[in-house]
């Protein structure tokens, strides 16, 4: 098989709904080093408020592995329907996220630190003004500066993965050109 083989990346897992965490233990069981983004949101009832972890992407699960595991994971993980593809290729490849990128990301969302609910959306973002944020979870970060419902929010792009919106107040950025 050689090195080629056995060099693993990250690969982007869809599940079942709702079964993010049920797929990350089965994975997990097979020693396999996998990332579920999850954030504490709060939901209210009629009777009470509860905190509650939540995926911060619905249905997807980080996965490092090679590629020739990666092809059988699919059948034998529990929850796991398939991996999401490369459209930006020609051919039909598997999306990989490059290692600096999923690390970032993690950052991103361990910052928050439920400060914030964070949302992804796959949707094109106008193209706003470059920041550097300098105080908070995200300082250092630059991002897009992006006003959506008549507030204040920075935009971290994703690339292919979509986009994670946090409100940062406008005080704690600045120009980054």
């Amino acid at each position: 098989m050689g090195e080629v083989a056995s060099k693993q990346f990250w690969f982007v897992a869809m599940t079942r709904s709702c079964q993010e965490k049920k797929s990350v233990e089965a994975l997990a069981g097979l020693g396999i080093e996998c990332y579920l983004p999850l954030q504490k949101v709060r939901r209210k009832w009629s009777d009470r408020v509860k905190i509650l972890e939540q995926p911060v992407m619905p249905r997807i699960v980080f996965v490092r592995c090679s590629p020739d595991r990666r092809r059988a994971l699919a059948s034998q993980v529990y929850g796991v329907t398939g991996f999401m593809m490369d459209r930006s290729l020609p051919a039909t490849s598997p999306l990989v996220v490059p290692e600096k990128q999923l690390e970032q990301f993690r950052k991103f969302i361990d910052g928050m630190n439920g400060m914030a609910e964070v949302s992804i959306t796959t949707s094109p973002i106008r193209k706003g003004s470059k920041v550097r944020i300098l105080n908070g979870p995200l300082q250092g970060f630059i991002c897009e500066c992006v006003e959506l419902s008549g507030k204040r929010h920075v935009v971290v792009r994703l690339g292919m993965l979509g986009t994670a919106v946090a409100q940062v107040d406008i005080k704690d950025i600045e120009p980054a050109d």
